[in-house]
């Protein structure tokens, strides 16, 4: 019974060791061949990392962006408030207005959630919303994007916490 034992031992060893082989030979030829295989971005970013300087390239994407934009101002009810999308009705249609997370509130930051919570704002409420809009055309589609930076509801004037400066 020993032998058996024995033998059934030796052969699970010799299966974990040939399966293990089996399996690192791959990543040993994936990183032998790391180098040539390489993303064009990974060249830059090595650099970037070893000066300790990181160039983010995100915001100059939204100033290019920003530049097309054209002040729209959108009057409505609140509908919802979902991942960052006021949703209004103004009569004729319903209306998406991407919003920031932070808002100056009476002095006070504070983010959408918490303003629907504390009934600030509320689904129905009439507001005003002053927004960027973005008009992408193609052959086919008209599309516009609306980014809101400032709120009015009963006198009250919600200001989007953004580290840009908007001025009409």
């Amino acid at each position: 019974m020993k032998s058996k034992s024995r033998l059934t031992l030796i052969v699970v060893a010799i299966s974990a060791i040939l399966v293990s082989l089996a399996l690192y030979q791959p990543i040993l030829a994936v990183s032998s061949n790391e180098k040539a295989e390489q993303p064009k971005w990974h060249e830059s970013y090595t650099m970037e990392m070893q000066s300790g300087f990181r160039f983010n390239r995100r915001p100059m994407l939204k100033l290019r962006l920003l530049r097309n934009c054209e002040p729209e101002t959108v009057e409505g009810n609140i509908v919802t408030y979902v991942k960052r999308t006021l949703v209004l009705d103004t009569g004729e249609e319903q209306v998406k207005v991407i919003v920031p997370y932070l808002w100056m509130v009476g002095g006070e930051a504070m983010n959408m959630t918490e303003i629907f919570d504390s009934g600030i704002l509320s689904p129905g409420d009439s507001v005003t919303v002053n927004a960027l809009r973005w008009d992408i055309e193609n052959e086919e589609l008209s599309i516009y994007i609306l980014f809101g930076y400032e709120i009015e509801h009963e006198g009250e004037v919600l200001y989007a916490l953004l580290p840009i400066n908007i001025e009409e």
